[in-house]
């Protein structure tokens, strides 16, 4: 548990060490005045550390969330409960959630609360209310609490650990969309096949035949060779899904830099609010498809030696409220090894183009599509769909 101090610089050990000093010598002095008065200060100053040090001693604090995911302009709900268990009243506390203010909390928002005077052995709950403006996320597992003495001489903070943590996510603002272009290219399935289509042309193995197993799938030159029962394993594809890459590097531009060592890539600019509506038209177009009944992947690029990672469901949308990207190189080093699993794709990109890393990584561009915030000459893509296209703006 971390302890913060602070108040009057006589409301600390030295202080009072200082202040017996004072009134030693001023009683030696036969100062009767001023010593009367030092020693009125000085037992002022003990009361007030006393007080200070007992102030957040046996107290409980606990915060249940009521509601943690929302969407921008929606409200965050926390309700918190305050308990004094120690003899003594406890005066003033103040509850702060955060040690820094997240960017999805709106100005003016609440992210605290402060209580008065609660008598011993009594519990005290409160409502927090938060305002939102945008996407984002925050991991709520402790809460500072500061109380001290009545006359504000002296106060303390330490830091309670929540039993049950809360998760605050944002989701990103969504807008109608049209996704039907999306999905135009997918295979119309039965209700039997859950979704899921056999595809022939991608053999993954042999084995040993089961009952109930198709007939269309033996492999009859085993049988021929060997006399034995065997059958042929294919790849489950999913032709009702949609898998979107978000190819971040994209939303940046890059300039050289002559310096002693050579010439360098140095980072120009992030294209932030482009990169915040591709964000939230991915999320639009996530919840449009799932209406459709078509599932939706999301797969967002690997930094360093991290490997992409493939997202799917209310995951997206979580990921999407936490994505901080700051202008990093990224890489797909993993991507060939999925992308016969990712049914429909679609790069999101700023440019009309994908990056070079995942253009090495992706193998045919023209086998997939790409949705561009702004367009800029060819696109070496065969479906090109535009942010205003989907959004159906002009």
């Amino acid at each position: 548990m971390k302890t913060r101090e602070a108040g009057s610089t006589f409301t600390s050990v030295p202080g009072l060490v200082a202040l017996g000093v004072i009134c030693i010598v001023t009683a030696y002095m036969r100062l009767v005045t001023l010593t009367v008065f030092l020693v009125l200060v000085l037992l002022l100053m003990l009361f007030s550390f006393i007080w200070t040090r007992l102030s957040l001693r046996r107290m409980k604090i606990s915060a249940r969330a009521v509601s943690c995911r929302v969407f921008p302009g929606e409200d965050i709900r926390l309700d918190l409960e305050v308990t004094n268990n120690k003899i003594l009243p406890l005066l003033w506390i103040e509850v702060s959630l955060f040690d820094k203010r997240p960017k999805f909390i709106a100005e003016g928002s609440e992210t605290g609360h402060r209580i008065s005077w609660i008598m011993p052995g009594k519990t005290v709950s409160r409502e927090i209310v938060i305002h939102t403006q945008r996407r984002g996320a925050a991991f709520l597992g402790s809460l500072d609490a500061t109380s001290g003495d009545g006359f504000g001489l002296g106060s303390r903070t330490e830091t309670f650990a929540l039993e049950n943590p809360a998760m605050m996510v944002v989701y990103p603002k969504v807008f109608p969309v049209d996704s039907s272009p999306l999905a135009d290219d997918l295979r119309s399935m039965q209700p039997s096949d859950r979704g899921r289509l056999q595809d022939n042309s991608l053999f993954k193995g042999i084995r040993d035949y089961e009952a109930g197993d198709s007939i269309k799938n033996i492999n009859w030159r085993v049988l021929a060779r060997q006399g034995q029962l065997a059958v042929n394993i294919y790849q489950n594809l999913d032709p009702k899904l949609v898998t979107f890459i978000f190819d971040l590097e994209s939303f940046t531009r890059w300039r050289e830099e002559v310096t002693n060592s050579g010439v360098h890539q140095v980072l120009d600019e992030i294209r932030e609010e482009a990169l915040e509506d591709m964000i939230s038209l991915a999320a639009s177009c996530v919840l449009s498809l799932q209406k459709r009944k078509i599932r939706s992947n999301l797969v967002l690029p690997a930094f360093g030696s991290d490997g992409i990672r493939i997202l799917s469901g209310e995951d997206i949308l979580t990921a999407l409220a936490w994505l901080e990207y700051n202008g990093d190189r990224c890489f797909f080093p993993d991507l060939p090894n999925h992308m016969h699993t990712f049914g429909q794709v679609w790069v999101l990109s700023d440019t009309g183009t994908a990056s070079e890393n995942l253009k090495s990584k992706a193998g045919r561009t023209r086998d997939m599509g790409i949705i561009t915030y702004e367009q800029e000459g060819g696109t070496g893509f065969g479906r090109v769909l535009t942010y205003r296209q989907l959004r159906g703006t002009t």
